[in-house]
């Protein structure tokens, strides 16, 4: 028998009792109990039921979706912002947090990752020393090297190169290297100092200063490693012209073919 027919039969064997005001008053009570007992009080205990809230961060937003309404919940977007550690739209973090005990229908708020976060390479190229470095920091990346180096088109403190070609994409936190230029070439250069240095940084020290290697002779000798500079034609510290020529003697050990020592050591 349900909570209506329970009701009514009460309701009915009170009518043919006929009973006086006290016991109707009774039998009234009696009535109010049960709707109490069998409609009310479930209904009040149903709302006061609460329940755990799934973890499903590290899932898609539509898996997510899917699972708090399979659940009697539902999914607020509240923002999106770059993770490095998940894909677009995988959820980051909830609110309330996984397991917290809540009624139904509680709405939980989600936050979604972008990805990872891309930049555009900035024009450097034209910019001061000091504006360029600013600007790098701005677009997210780190300044690797600045080499200095002559340049007849550009000022002095001006960048003349660029590492990474302007509006190519990369990720945060890549290294650029810049070329600051220190003016146009000078028609007189200083000879540098290369005796003692191996050959390779002789020639990088020659052509930095704006000067050539002449010719290599060989001269043979134990007491160094091979294809040390020995001597050089012109004295360190001379003024000489753009592009001249300066004559190397290099080490050589005994018994060795010079010739193979030379293209073993380059």
């Amino acid at each position: 028998m349900n909570t209506n027919e329970k009701i009514h039969s009460v309701i009915t064997w009170l009518q043919r009792l006929n009973l006086k005001k006290p016991l109707i008053i009774l039998a009234g009570l009696l009535v109010f109990i049960l709707i109490m007992d069998n409609i009310v009080m479930p209904i009040y205990v149903r709302l006061g039921q609460e329940y755990e809230i799934p973890k499903i961060t590290e899932l898609t937003y539509s898996d997510a979706e899917l699972i708090l309404q399979d659940q009697g919940f539902k999914i607020v977007l509240e923002s999106q912002r770059y993770d490095s550690r998940f894909p677009p739209n995988y959820v980051i973090s909830q609110n309330p947090p996984a397991f917290t005990r809540v009624k139904k229908g509680r709405r939980v708020y989600v936050v979604t990752s972008m990805g990872e976060r891309y930049f555009k390479v900035p024009v450097l190229v034209g910019k001061g020393e000091r504006d360029a470095k600013l600007t790098i920091q701005a677009a997210g990346l780190i300044l690797d090297h600045v080499s200095p180096e002559h340049s007849s088109y550009y000022p002095e403190g001006v960048i003349s190169e660029q590492s990474i070609q302007p509006g190519r994409e990369v990720k945060a936190g890549t290294k650029i290297s810049i070329v600051v230029s220190i003016g146009p070439f000078p028609d007189r250069f200083l000879v540098p100092f290369v005796i003692g240095a191996d050959l390779d940084a002789a020639e990088r020290l020659l052509k930095k200063a704006g000067l050539q290697v002449g010719s290599i002779s060989y001269q043979v000798t134990d007491k160094l490693l091979p294809n040390t500079v020995l001597k050089q034609s012109i004295e360190a510290d001379t003024e000489v012209f753009s592009g001249e020529r300066i004559d190397l003697v290099v080490s050589v050990l005994p018994d060795e073919n010079a010739e193979a020592a030379y293209d073993s050591g380059r």
